[in-house]
């Protein structure tokens, strides 16, 4: 047993940097496990103490139930419990020391206990709410919006859609930190291996969107280094037909449907890894610069977006780029033209888009 323990809490001592945790989470189970090691020390001490008292002739612990005679592994566990009792400062008494050295080890015990458990569950509860602080801050956060929403009177189903918004967006908060901390360590990487890097993060974009797969790697190196991520909720128009382009929209989760018309005839609908806006962002483009639909989320969306300036920059850059990209915004503007001769046809007809 003794051996056991040791191997675990060197394994973990060894393996701390080694560990996918937080640096709280490892400490909480350092504790735990030093809380263990010192329990086996002092149930090994404790139990010594009463066989040699017993063996010498003396009044013994291990007296009671006649552990003298049952194998040595339930007088351990005798010695355990008691052991694990004094360092809690529980301490039931059905099992103390009876003799004068078992005393005194037993004042020990209690110094020691008190010390370690006092001071380590200070410490864990420290920890324990620094792990919390972000939950906590959220909390708070919520309470500062109910507060405003009815200060402003908002109606009560528009309390829940912010409700229900702000409590999307918290949940997909660790993916957008990671976005954050992925830009600050590419930025210090050699140019060969960030480009690895950024080809095996963004995989799953670069297997749906065609464009990605066969334009050249520096330019869609250049441009995945300026994604941002964007966060909309259901039945929001994510841009507007007409209005000057100023974003290529990539769906990373969610369902959109693309809108002609003043009536927001659909024509289409996107979901996950399709792109939109690149029509009315490249310059002297078919759109002119505008965008030639209104797109609206069906479902909770989270997009991966590209600025107009960005991505221009890199057609800047990369000159031998801009004949592909045009070919492609030229055959997306024709697609959506058909698009919009289909939509009309299945309208006069009276058949249902779905």
């Amino acid at each position: 047993m003794f051996c056991v323990l040791c191997l675990v809490f060197s394994f973990c001592a060894i393996t701390q940097q080694a560990l996918v945790m937080r640096h709280n989470s490892i400490s909480i189970i350092k504790f735990i496990l030093f809380i263990f090691y010192l329990n086996h020390i002092m149930s090994c001490i404790f139990y010594l103490i009463g066989d040699i008292e017993f063996s010498n002739g003396r009044k013994s612990w291990l007296e009671m139930d006649d552990l003298y005679t049952a194998e040595s592994s339930m007088g351990y566990l005798y010695a355990f419990y008691w052991s694990l009792m004094t360092i809690t400062t529980i301490g039931y008494g059905d099992i103390h020391p009876v003799s004068p050295p078992g005393r005194i080890f037993g004042l020990v015990a209690m110094m020691i206990g008190a010390t370690v458990f006092a001071y380590g569950v200070t410490n864990v509860l420290e920890m324990m709410s620094a792990m919390n602080q972000q939950e906590q801050a959220f909390r708070e956060k919520m309470d500062r919006i109910s507060s405003y929403m009815n200060f402003r009177n908002l109606p009560k189903g528009l309390k829940s859609e912010v409700r229900e918004f702000f409590h999307y967006t918290h949940s997909t908060k660790t993916e957008k930190r990671m976005l954050e901390v992925e830009k600050e360590i590419l930025a210090e990487m050699s140019p060969s291996l960030s480009h690895e890097v950024v080809l095996f993060v963004n995989r799953s974009i670069v297997d749906k969107v065609v464009f990605f797969r066969e334009c050249d790697h520096r330019f869609f190196q250049r441009i995945v280094r300026s994604l941002e991520p964007a966060t909309f909720a259901p039945n929001e128009l994510v841009m507007k037909e007409g209005e000057p382009g100023s974003k290529l929209y990539i769906i990373s989760k969610g369902v959109v449907e693309l809108l002609h018309g003043e009536q927001l005839m659909r024509v289409d609908t996107r979901a996950d890894g399709s792109h939109f806006g690149m029509i009315s962002i490249i310059e002297k483009g078919p759109s002119k610069g505008n965008r030639v639909c209104s797109v609206r989320t069906l479902t909770y969306c989270d997009f991966r977006t590209i600025s107009k300036r960005a991505f221009n920059r890199g057609l800047r850059r990369y000159p031998e780029v801009k004949h592909d990209v045009r070919r492609l915004v030229t055959e997306e503007y024709e697609a959506f033209q058909g698009l919009i001769q289909r939509a009309k046809y299945m309208q006069r007809s009276g058949l249902d888009f779905s």
